[in-house]
């Protein structure tokens, strides 16, 4: 009994943590494109689902030396799901960096297994962890921010 309430806590605090980024996030969601969005979300939208056009998209852009395929991709699936509307870019953001949060709390655990913490320990590092690095400032630009695909920052 007392090894599950030792990895309950752990696990509620992520999931406060988690609820309180969504809730810090949220209001965010309705702010506009910043700098040069719009201009680089409206070259990727796609109207309708359209295979070749998506691979052309992703790996015909001129966005770097690689071409930055992932962004890409995220944008032209949260236009298809939300056309150019900002909120969906930006909630698609949110949700990838709540995701991204729970990913950070399963790897620390394992990672703290493999270093051969106690059970209880090693998710409370985990928790902690993932919590301050859902809840920690610097992400507010990365989360509310639909960054660029294109080189030509305008600031």
């Amino acid at each position: 009994m007392k090894a599950r309430i030792e990895i309950a806590l752990p696990a509620l605090l992520i999931t406060i943590a988690g609820l309180a980024a969504a809730a810090l996030y949220w209001p965010g969601l309705s702010g506009p494109f910043l700098l040069d969005d719009a201009n680089n979300v409206v070259r990727h939208l796609l109207i309708e689902w359209n295979f070749d056009a998506f691979v052309e998209s992703i790996f015909q852009n001129d966005s770097g030396p690689l071409g930055r395929p992932i962004p890409v991709a995220s944008f032209i699936f949260s236009g298809l799901l939300h056309g150019n509307a900002e909120w969906g870019f930006k909630y698609h953001n949110l949700l990838l960096h709540l995701m991204i949060g729970l990913a950070c709390y399963v790897f620390i655990v394992k990672l703290a297994v493999i270093a051969e913490f106690s059970e209880a320990k090693s998710h409370w590092v985990a928790a902690l962890s993932a919590s301050l690095w859902l809840l920690h400032p610097l992400h507010i630009s990365t989360t509310l921010y639909v960054y660029p695909v294109s080189t030509s920052w305008t600031v």
